[in-house]
C-alpha cells in the first residue's frame, strides 16, 4: 500500500545521521578512548531519536502555533549542526587517506573504511579527535534547551497527523456565471466524453491533471453538468486521500437509487450495482484522488468493468501525474492556469458588487490588475484574493494587499490547499523542495543542475549501487508529476523548469529562515542570517558587493548560488575573497565574468562538493583545488581564458562532473584514469605531446549524457595507449563527438591511414544514440560505422571529412533517424553503396536527411539509379534539406517520398530539374507541410499541371532568378496553404491564373502573404477573397500599379486582415475607392509609395480595431484625416502607436485628444504641418494614455496647445529641429506629473528650463546649451530636480565660447546624478574632479566631441562605474586618480594619445587599466 504521509521534513535528516552515528565503523572510532566522545555520541544518539518522535506533530502544529514552528526552527538549526560535525569527521578521514597520514589506511575506497581508519590510528593527543568533545557537547546543550520545551508547547512523541483537508467536500453543482477561460478545455474534454472508441478499452478513464487550487474540480463539474444527455447513469464521488472501494460503491450506488447505501458488504454491493448498471452506459466523476496504488485501483476497475457498456466513462482529478499514469485510459488532460484576461474577470466577479463600480474607481482596476498578475492564473488564489477585497474602496487597502505575501493574509484559502500536496511528499522530497525557495520567482532551471545541488547538499538516499543522479532525477519526476514543477521549453526547444508563484511562495514558507534570496527589488540582508545555509543573489543591478558583506554572519552558510539573468551585471572579484571564509560551503557557483581569478585559499572549503565558475574570465585554477577532496561537481563551461587543468587534477576521485565545454583546454592532465565514479564528463583534449593519455578513458566506465573528444588527430594508432576496446565499454553514454582538430590547427599533415586506423578503435558500445564525427582525414570510414548492431544508433553528423571519397553504407542502421553530411567534397556520386548494397529496405526509419556543402556532388540516385522505379525509398523521411551543393544536377522525386512534410532547398546553382518525376503531371505531395527553395538559380519551373500539395502549408520561394511563375492551380491545387513568400524573384509576373471578378473564395487558409522584390509583378490576388488572411507585406515592387481588391468593389471587405504592410512600392498609387473594411487591422505601414495621394477613405470608422499606424517617405500624401476637426466623436478608439515620417505634403494630422488609447507619437520631418496637435478650439486638451511624445524636424511646428498638455502619463517628451516652436507645453510641472525624461535640441526660441516650473519626477535631460542658456547658467535650477539621475548637455560652438574652458561650476549639478554626459564643448580644456566629487552617486561620467580638453583634474568621484571618452585628440593621459579599482568599464575611442599609452600589454599605461573588467576601443 503506497503511505501517502511519510513523516515530517526532518525526519529524514534525522534518519540519515543516525544511521551514518549507527555504522559499524562509527562505534568503532567512538569506542574505548581515553575520552567521553563515546558517551557524548551516545547521548547525541538518544537526542536525535527523541527529536524524531517529536517532529511529525510539530510539523503539523506550526500551521497553527507561530511558537511551534520557531521550535521546529531551533532544532533544524541544531540538526544541521550535528550534519556538519559528521561531514568534519568524513572530510578528515578522506584526508588522511589521500594524503598518506594515515599509515593504516585500507585499500578499501568507502568513506565509512576512512573513518575507522582515522579514529583507530588517532593518539589521545590528537588535535582533530581532541577538538570534537567540545563541540558535540556544545550540540548536546542546544539539544537540551530544544527538547525540554515539548510540554510546554504540547508537543506528544510519536504523533502523526493525517492531514484531513476535512472543509473541502465537493458536490456536482457549478456555478457557470463564475467559471472564466475554460472553454477550450471544456470542448475537449466533452469531445473526449463523448466518443465511442471501438478499439480501446472498455470503459474509458480520463484524467484531469493540474495543482492545487487550479480548479480542476470547477471543470470537471462543468463537463458533469453538460452531458446530461449523453449517459443513461451518472454519479459525483468526492475520494479524498483515503481510496476506499467499499466507499466509493456506496456513493456510487446511492446517487443511481436515489437512498442512502448502507450496505457494508462488498460482494453484496457490488451485485447490486451490476444490477443496476447493466447495459447502461455510465459517467462517473472521481474528484481528488491522492492513492498512487494500482491493485485497489484495479480492483475497482474489475467492478466497473463487469456491468457498463462501452462508451461508459471515468473522469479522474488528481494532483499526480502518477495516479493518471495508473487511471488513464484516454489521454490525461493537463490543465493551466487561465489567462491574464479571464484571470480579471474572475477577480472583478468576486471584487465588485456591479461593474460601474470599475469605471467609477479606475485606480482600482489599475491595482487589481497587478494583483491579478501575482496569481499567475491561479483560480482559486483570484477568488480567494478578490473575495477579501469585496466592497473594499480604499486603495491603501487595495496595495496594502499587493505588497503582501499570499500566506499573510486573513482568512487565507491557498495556503492549505498547497500545504496538503507538501504534506503528501515524503520526507525526503520535502528536503528537496524547500530547497527550491533560493529560485526567485519566474526563474528557469534544469533538471540536472538542481539535482547536482541536491546531490551536493546530500540530500539524495541511494539504494544499493544506485547511481546518486539516477536518484536525484527520480526525485525530479516525481515533484514534476505532482506539479510542484512545471515544464516547459524555450524558443531553441531546449527544456527547462519553472515553479509557480504560489509553489515558489510555498518553498518560501517551509524553509524558513534558511533560504535567503538577494534580489534586484531585496538586495538589502534585513535580518538575522547566522543560521541561513542556502543563499541565491540574481541581477544587482543597482547596486554591487556591499550588500554581500552581511554574509560574514552566516557561518554556516552551505551553498551560494549566483544566479543570471538577462540583465546581467558582474560582481568582480570580491564576492569570492568573502565567501573563501565560510568553511561549511559545500555549493558555489559564480557565473560572472567579472572574476578573473580564483585565489588559491578556495583549497581550504573542506566541504565544497560543487564548484561553477562558468562563464568567468580564469585563466587557471589554482593547485589548491585538487585538495577539495569531497568535490563531485566541477563546471568551467564557456571559461574562454582558460588554458589548462591543474597538473594532480586527478587526486579528486570523488569527481562525477567535469565540465570543460567552451575553453581553450588543449590537452588533459594525467591522472584521469583516477575519475572512476566520472558521470559526464563534457570534452577530452589531447594535443600532439599529450596523445598517448587518451588510454586513460578507459577507465571511464560510467560516463553518460555526451562525450567530445577533440584533437583526434594527435593519436598514433601504434601507441600502446589506444586499445581497441577503450570506447567500446561506455554503455551509458548517449553520444559521442569525435573532432580531429582543435580550434583551428591545421588538418594538412593528417596521415589517412593513421586515422583510419584510430577511428577504428574508437569504436564506441553499440549502445550508442547520437555520433558525430568532424575533420576526420581518411580516405573511406571504417566498417563499424554501418553496423547494423549499433539498433539504437538515431542521429549521426559527418562534417567536413574533405578526403573521404564514399560514403558509408548507412542505410544498412535500421534505426537511423537523423543523418546530416556536411562538407565531404570528394563524394561526387551518391550512388546504391550509399544505401547498401544488401539492404532491402535501406534507410527505412529515416526522418531526417541533411546533405551539405558537397562541392564536388553532381548526383544523388534514385536506389536504382531510375527516376521512374515504382520502389518506396526512404518510407519514413519527413525533412529534407540540401544546401550548398553547386554542382547538384537533380534530386529524389519528392513524389516517392510518402511521408515527406518539409523540404529545404537552398543554393543549388546547378539544379535545373524538377521536383517529381518528368513524366508526371501534376504530381501528388500527399504528405508536403513545408517547401522552401531558395538561390537555386537555374530552377525554372515547377511540375506541369501545378503540384496536388493538400497538406502543404507554407512555400516560399527566394532568389529563384529564372523561375517564370509559381505553380499553376494553387488556388485549388494547395487547399491548406497558410503561408505564401515569393522574395527577389525578378522573373515572375503573376502568382494568381483566375479571374479577379470570380467571387469564388481563394486560398481559403491563407493567413501570411509576403512578396518582396519582384519587379515585374504587375498585379496580386484580390485581398478580399482569402477568408482568413491576417499578415500582408508588399515591398519592393516596381511594377505593381494594381488594387488589393477585385476592381468593381468599392469598400471591400477584409474581415481577418490583422497586420498590413506596402513599402517601396512606387506606382501604387491608391486604396480601394470607399475604403477598406478591415474591422481586426490592428497594425497599417505605409512607406516609399511615390504616387500614392492618400490613405484609406473613412479609416477612422472602417479600421476600429487600428493599434499602429506609421506612414513614411510619401511626397504625395497630404492628409490622412477626413472628419472634423470640431466632431467630438471619438476616433481610432484603440490606435495606440502613431508615427508619421518624410511626407513633406502633409499639413494636419488627427486631433491626438481623440484617440483615447494613444500611447506613442513620432511627427519627423514633416515640412509642411503647421497645425495643431489638438482641437483648435480645446484650451487644455485632454491625452490621457499619452506616454511618449518625440517632434524632430517640423520647421512650421508652432505651438503646443494653449493652456498645455494634460498628459497625466507623459513619461518622455523629445523636441528637436522644430525653428518656429516659441516654447514647451504650459504648466508642465501640473499637467505632466509623470514626466521622466525630457530632450530638446535645435530649437532657439526653446527654453529647456521654464522659471517656476519643477518637474519633481524628471529622471533624463538631455538639452543643447547655446550662448544665452550658457549665460543665464545660474538660473538653470537643475539642483531642484530631485528625481533627476541623467544629465546629457550638447554645446553649440557659441554657447561653448560663453562657458569658458572649464565644466562643471561648483554647485550646477544635482549631486544625485548618476549619468553625466558632457558632448561637443569645443573650449573646454579641463574636466573639473573637485567639482565632481561632490556627485557622491555618480556611476557613469561621458566625455565626448571636445577637442581642447587636456587633462582631467583631482580624482575620480568614488562611486565612478564607467568613464568614456571619444573623440578627444589632444587628451594625454588619464591620471590614476581617475582610474579607480571601482571601475568596471572603460571606453576609449577616437584619442590617438591616449590609445597609444594605453595599448593592450604594451602601452605605457596599461597596467593602471589592467584590473578594469570592461576595456573598449583599444
Amino acid at each position: 500500500m503506497a503511505e501517502l504521509v511519510a513523516g515530517a521534513f526532518l525526519s529524514s535528516f534525522l534518519n540519515v545521521l543516525i544511521d551514518r552515528m549507527a555504522s559499524r565503523c562509527f562505534l568503532d572510532f567512538i569506542s574505548g578512548k581515553k575520552n567521553d566522545n563515546e558517551l557524548l555520541m551516545r547521548k547525541l544518539k538518544l537526542k536525535l531519536l527523541t527529536a524524531n518522535k517529536l517532529v511529525d506533530d510539530a510539523e503539523e502544529k506550526q500551521m497553527t502555533s507561530p511558537t511551534v514552528r520557531r521550535w521546529l526552527d531551533d532544532l533544524k538549526d541544531a540538526i544541521y549542526c550535528v550534519g556538519e560535525l559528521l561531514d568534519e569527521i568524513n572530510t578528515e578521514a578522506l584526508r588522511r587517506q589521500l594524503e598518506g597520514d594515515d599509515e593504516h589506511s585500507p585499500a578499501a575506497s568507502s568513506s565509512t573504511s576512512w573513518i575507522t581508519s582515522v579514529f583507530k590510528s588517532s593518539s589521545p593527543s590528537d588535535e582533530f579527535h581532541n577538538s570534537l568533545e567540545p563541540k558535540i557537547s556544545n550540540i548536546l546543550r542546544v539539544l537540551d534547551l530544544i527538547l525540554n520545551e515539548k510540554d510546554i508547547l504540547g508537543l506528544k512523541e510519536g504523533v502523526q497527523h493525517r492531514p484531513q483537508d476535512t472543509t473541502r467536500q465537493t458536490t456536482s453543482r457549478v456555478d457557470e456565471s463564475g467559471v472564466f477561460g475554460r472553454k477550450k478545455d471544456t470542448e475537449t474534454i466533452l469531445k473526449a466524453l463523448r466518443s465511442d472508441d471501438t478499439t480501446g478499452a472498455k470503459i474509458g478513464v480520463l484524467p484531469i491533471v493540474g495543482m492545487g487550487g487550479i480548479g480542476k474540480s470547477t471543470l470537471a463539474q462543468r463537463v458533469y453538468k453538460d452531458v446530461k444527455d449523453d449517459f443513461d447513469v451518472k454519479a459525483w464521488v468526492c475520494v479524498g486521500e483515503k481510496f476506499g472501494i467499499l466507499q466509493i460503491a456506496q456513493t456510487i450506488y446511492g446517487r443511481i437509487t436515489d437512498q442512502t447505501c448502507g450496505i457494508t458488504d462488498l460482494d453484496l454491493l457490488s451485485e447490486r450495482l451490476e444490477k443496476v448498471l447493466i447495459g447502461k452506459k455510465f459517467l462517473f466523476v472521481l474528484d481528488d484522488v491522492w492513492s498512487e496504488d494500482y491493485e485497489p485501483w484495479q480492483n475497482l476497475m474489475t467492478h466497473f468493468n463487469s456491468c457498463g457498456v462501452r462508451g461508459s466513462k471515468i473522469i479522474v482529478t488528481t494532483r499526480q501525474r502518477r495516479v493518471a499514469s495508473i487511471t488513464g485510459t484516454l489521454s490525461t488532460h493537463d490543465l493551466q492556469g487561465i489567462s491574464e484576461d479571464d484571470s480579471w474577470l474572475l477577480f472583478a466577479k468576486h471584487a465588485f458588487t456591479e461593474d460601474s463600480v470599475i469605471t467609477a474607481h479606475p485606480d482600482l482596476e489599475v491595482i487589481g490588475r497587478k494583483i491579478v498578475k501575482k496569481c499567475q492564473g491561479l483560480p482559486l488564489a483570484i477568488k480567494s484574493l478578490g473575495g477579501l477585497l469585496h466592497a473594499v474602496l480604499n486603495p491603501k487597502e487595495w496595495e496594502k494587499i499587493l505588497k503582501s505575501d499570499l500566506w499573510e493574509l486573513p482568512n487565507d484559502k491557498v495556503l492549505p490547499a498547497l500545504w496538503l500536496s507538501y504534506k503528501y511528499l515524503p520526507p525526503h522530497l520535502k528536503r528537496c523542495f524547500a530547497y527550491c525557495a533560493i529560485f526567485p520567482k519566474g526563474y528557469r532551471f534544469q533538471s540536472s543542475k538542481l539535482i547536482s545541488w541536491w546531490m551536493a547538499e546530500d540530500f539524495l538516499q541511494p539504494h544499493g549501487k544506485e547511481a546518486l543522479e539516477d536518484v536525484g532525477s527520480d526525485y525530479f519526476d516525481i515533484l514534476v508529476s505532482r506539479s510542484f514543477f512545471q515544464h516547459s521549453k524555450d524558443y531553441y526547444g531546449k527544456s527547462y523548469f519553472t515553479m509557480h508563484d504560489l509553489i515558489n511562495n510555498l518553498a518560501k514558507f517551509v524553509s524558513g529562515e534558511f533560504c535567503l534570496r538577494l534580489e534586484d527589488d531585496h538586495l538589502t540582508v534585513d535580518r538575522n542570517i547566522c543560521r541561513v545555509r542556502h543563499v541565491s543573489s540574481m541581477n544587482f543591478c543597482n547596486q554591487r558587493t556591499q550588500n554581500l558583506g552581511a554574509l560574514y554572519e552566516a557561518k554556516h552558510l552551505h551553498g551560494f548560488l549566483r544566479l543570471h539573468s538577462v540583465h546581467f551585471i558582474g560582481l568582480g572579484n570580491k564576492p569570492i575573497d568573502l565567501l573563501l571564509v565560510l568553511p561549511y560551503l559545500r555549493v558555489l557557483k559564480l557565473e560572472d565574468r567579472g572574476i578573473v581569478e580564483l585565489p588559491s585559499s578556495i583549497g581550504d572549503l573542506k566541504q565544497l562538493r560543487h564548484l561553477d565558475v562558468s562563464w568567468t574570465s580564469i585563466t587557471e585554477l589554482p593547485d589548491k583545488v585538487c585538495n577539495l577532496y569531497n568535490l563531485q561537481t566541477l563546471l568551467l563551461e564557456a571559461c574562454q581564458r582558460l588554458i589548462q587543468l591543474p597538473s594532480e587534477l586527478g587526486r579528486l576521485i570523488n569527481l562525477r562532473h567535469l565540465n570543460i565545454r567552451g575553453t581553450k583546454i588543449k590537452q588533459m592532465p594525467a591522472g584521469m584514469c583516477n575519475f572512476k565514479n566520472l558521470q559526464t564528463l563534457s570534452d577530452f583534449v589531447v594535443d600532439k605531446q599529450t596523445g598517448q593519455r587518451i588510454g586513460e578513458l578507459k577507465e571511464l566506465q560510467h560516463l553518460r549524457q555526451d562525450l567530445r573528444i577533440s584533437g583526434v588527430g594527435n593519436i598514433d594508432h601504434e601507441g600502446n595507449a589506444l586499445e581497441a576496446d577503450i570506447m567500446s565499454n561506455k554503455e551509458y553514454l548517449d553520444k559521442l563527438v569525435l573532432t580531429w582538430r582543435i580550434g583551428d590547427d591545421d588538418a594538412s599533415n593528417h596521415d589517412p591511414e593513421n586515422d583510419r586506423e584510430v577511428l577504428n578503435n574508437l569504436q564506441p558500445h553499440t549502445n550508442l544514440k547520437q555520433l558525430e564525427i568532424r575533420s576526420y582525414g581518411g580516405l573511406e570510414f571504417p566498417g563499424w560505422l554501418a553496423d547494423p548492431s549499433f539498433s539504437k544508433l538515431s542521429h549521426i553528423v559527418l562534417i567536413d571529412c574533405k578526403h573521404c571519397r564514399l560514403l558509408p553504407p548507412l542505410g544498412q542502421l535500421r534505426f537511423l533517424k537523423d543523418l546530416c553530411i556536411r562538407g565531404i567534397n570528394n563524394v561526387v556520386e551518391i550512388d546504391s553503396e550509399f544505401y547498401g548494397n544488401d539492404s532491402l529496405a535501406p534507410f527505412s526509419s529515416l526522418e531526417k536527411l541533411c546533405l551539405g556543402e558537397m562541392w564536388n556532388c553532381q548526383k544523388l540516385l534514385y536506389y536504382d539509379g531510375s527516376r521512374g522505379n515504382t520502389t518506396i525509398l526512404f518510407p519514413n523521411l519527413c525533412e529534407l534539406e540540401l544546401s550548398r551543393c553547386p554542382k547538384l544536377t537533380e534530386i529524389l522525386p519528392l513524389e516517392k517520398l510518402p511521408r515527406l512534410e518539409r523540404v529545404k532547398l537552398r543554393h543549388l546553382e546547378s539544379f535545373s530539374g524538377s521536383l517529381a518525376h518528368v513524366e508526371s503531371e501534376c504530381p501528388k505531395f500527399l504528405s508536403l507541410v513545408h517547401l522552401g527553395i531558395e538561390d537555386c538559380p537555374n530552377f525554372v519551373c515547377f511540375p506541369d499541371g501545378g503540384m496536388d500539395a493538400p497538406k502543404l502549408e507554407e512555400l516560399r520561394i527566394s532568389q529563384c532568378k529564372k523561375l517564370r511563375s509559381l505553380p499553376d492551380q494553387m488556388h485549388t491545387l494547395l487547399p491548406s496553404l497558410q503561408k505564401l513568400e515569393v522574395l527577389d524573384c525578378p522573373e515572375v509576373e503573376s502568382y494568381y491564373d483566375g479571374s479577379r471578378g470570380n467571387t469564388t473564395i481563394l486560398f481559403p487558409n491563407l493567413r501570411k502573404l509576403e512578396l518582396s522584390r519582384c519587379p515585374k509583378l504587375t498585379e496580386i490576388v484580390p485581398l478580399e477573397k482569402p477568408p482568413r488572411l491576417e499578415w500582408v507585406t508588399l515591398c519592393e515592387l516596381e511594377s505593381f500599379n494594381g488594387s488589393l481588391a477585385h476592381v468593381g468593389s468599392e469598400c471591400p471587405k477584409f474581415l481577418s486582415l490583422v497586420h498590413l504592410k506596402i513599402e517601396d512600392c512606387p506606382n501604387f498609387v491608391c486604396f480601394p475607392d470607399g475604403g477598406m473594411d478591415a474591422p481586426k487591422l490592428e497594425e497599417l505601414r505605409i512607406s516609399q509609395c511615390k504616387k500614392l495621394r492618400s490613405l484609406p477613405e473613412q479609416m477612422h470608422s472602417l479600421l476600429p480595431s487600428l493599434r499602429i499606424l506609421k506612414v513614411f517617405d510619401c511626397p504625395e500624401v497630404e492628409s490622412y484625416y477626413d472628419g472634423s476637426r470640431g466632431n467630438t466623436t471619438i476616433l481610432f478608439p484603440n490606435l495606440c502607436e502613431l508615427e508619421l515620417k518624410r511626407c513633406p505634403k502633409l499639413t494636419e494630422i488627427v486631433p491626438l485628444e481623440k484617440l483615447p488609447r494613444l500611447e506613442r507619437v513620432k511627427l519627423r520631418h514633416l515640412e509642411s504641418f503647421s497645425g495643431s496637435l489638438a482641437h483648435v478650439e480645446f484650451e487644455c486638451p485632454k491625452f490621457l494614455s499619452l506616454v511618449h511624445l518625440k517632434i524632430k524636424n517640423c520647421p512650421n511646428f508652432v505651438c503646443f496647445p494653449d493652456g498645455g498638455m494634460d498628459a497625466p502619463k507623459l513619461e518622455e517628451l523629445l523636441i528637436s529641429q522644430c525653428e518656429k516652436l516659441r516654447s514647451l507645453p504650459k504648466q508642465m510641472h501640473t499637467l505632466l506629473p509623470s514626466l521622466q525624461k525630457l530632450k530638446v535640441f535645435s530649437c532657439p526660441e526653446v527654453e529647456p528650463f521654464p522659471q517656476g516650473v519643477l518637474l519633481s519626477n524628471l529622471q533624463d535631460l538631455s538639452f543643447e546649451c547655446c550662448r544665452k542658456l550658457a549665460a543665464n547658467r545660474s538660473l538653470w535650477g537643475l539642483t531642484r530636480l530631485n528625481s533627476l539621475r541623467m544629465l546629457e548637455i550638447f554645446f553649440t560652438e557659441e554657447g561653448g565660447e560663453e562657458m569658458g574652458c572649464s565644466f562643471p561650476d561648483e554647485g550646477l549639478l544635482p549631486t544625485a546624478l548618476t549619468h553625466l554626459a558632457i558632448r561637443k564643448h569645443p573650449n573646454l580644456i579641463t574636466i573639473q574632479g573637485k567639482v565632481l566629487r561632490h556627485l557622491t552617486s555618480l556611476q557613469y561620467l561621458t566625455i565626448q566631441g571636445c577637442p581642447e580638453v587636456q587633462c582631467f583634474l583631482e580624482e575620480a568621484p568614488k562611486s565612478l562605474k564607467g568613464l568614456i571618452v571619444c573623440d578627444c585628440p589632444n587628451i594625454r593621459c588619464l591620471p590614476g586618480e581617475w582610474l579607480p579599482t571601482s571601475l568596471s568599464l572603460l571606453y576609449i575611442w577616437g584619442c590617438p594619445l591616449l590609445k597609444e599609452r594605453f595599448r593592450r600589454e604594451t602601452g605605457e599605461d596599461w597596467p593602471k587599466i589592467a584590473h578594469i573588467p570592461d576595456v573598449f576601443g583599444l
